[in-house]
This record gives C-alpha cells, sequence and structure tokens, in this order.
C-alpha cells in the first residue's frame, strides 16, 4: 500500500510542477464538480448506505440512506487534516466487511470494539471512478447488510 501512495504522490508532484495557481484551482474546482453533479445525484436516493471518498480517505459525501441507518449526523467533507476517518466508518478484512453504527436506534446486532463503538456486518460494493490519467480520483462504497443484522433488527431500517 505505502508503494502505492509513494508512487501516486510522485506522479501528482510531477503534475503539479507544470500548472500554475489558476490550473491548479480548476482542478479542484472540477473535482468537486464531479462530487455534485455525477456522484451525489446518483447516489443521494439510493436505499443503501452509500459513502463517496477521495482517494486519500477524505469522506466527501454520505447519502441520506447511511445518516438514517448509521445515525451519523457530522458535517462533510472532512478535511485533509483526517485521512483515517474512512477507515473508522468502515472495517474490512479480506471477506468480512463492518459498518460504524453512531446510532443504534434499530437495535440491529454490533460487533463491538474495544473503544466501544460498534459495527454491523455486510457486504461492500466499491465503485472507482479515475481521472484522464488513470489514477483512481473517487471511491464509492455501497454497504449491504448482511442478512443476519437485518433480521436482528427492531424495526425496518433499510
Amino acid at each position: 500500500m505505502r508503494e502505492f501512495s509513494t508512487a501516486l504522490h510522485q506522479k501528482r508532484n510531477d503534475l503539479l510542477r507544470f500548472m500554475n495557481e489558476d490550473q491548479r484551482q480548476q482542478l479542484v474546482r472540477d473535482f468537486y464538480s464531479t462530487i455534485d453533479i455525477e456522484l451525489t445525484n446518483k447516489c443521494c436516493d439510493a436505499s443503501v448506505p452509500h459513502i463517496i471518498s477521495s482517494h486519500f480517505g477524505i469522506v466527501a459525501y454520505v447519502n441520506n440512506a447511511f445518516r438514517r441507518f448509521t445515525g451519523f449526523d457530522l458535517e462533510l467533507p472532512t478535511g485533509a487534516w483526517d485521512h483515517s476517518f474512512l477507515f473508522d466508518i468502515i472495517k474490512f478484512d479480506l471477506n468480512h466487511y463492518e459498518l460504524r453504527i453512531w446510532d443504534n436506534k434499530d437495535e440491529m446486532p454490533l460487533n463491538m470494539k474495544e473503544n466501544g463503538t460498534g459495527f454491523v456486518e455486510g457486504t461492500l460494493c466499491i465503485a472507482l471512478k479515475r481521472d484522464l490519467l488513470r489514477m483512481p480520483m473517487l471511491f464509492c462504497f455501497s454497504f449491504l447488510p448482511s442478512p443476519s443484522v437485518l433480521r436482528g433488527t427492531k424495526s425496518q431500517c433499510i
């Protein structure tokens, strides 16, 4: 993973040497425009939790289903200060995926971690959006709770 990150930073730095400040600002505007137009509109009405993040792990958007299912109520996007926030939301280990729950109003069966946070098991589908140079730009995560989680809830949470 470190080799990929180093190569990504090197390629980014090589490109930025040939850009002026206006071009850099336009790239940032294009990035957020892509989130707003292409991904947010496609995910906002989805009935399953969706998370959109940059390739650096900065969470840019979560849909209403994510907020209802998890009880998440923080402002987004997270800043460059919090590259690890995505990994606080999603835990994964090979074929095992878990999503963090902030408010368990549906009384779902949770897997509790050492720090007292609860997670539910499920399946994670990942869509990747690449830039013109074929570098990863955005990730769209769709989380589908496992049947055992849905059976163990007090109400229909999705």
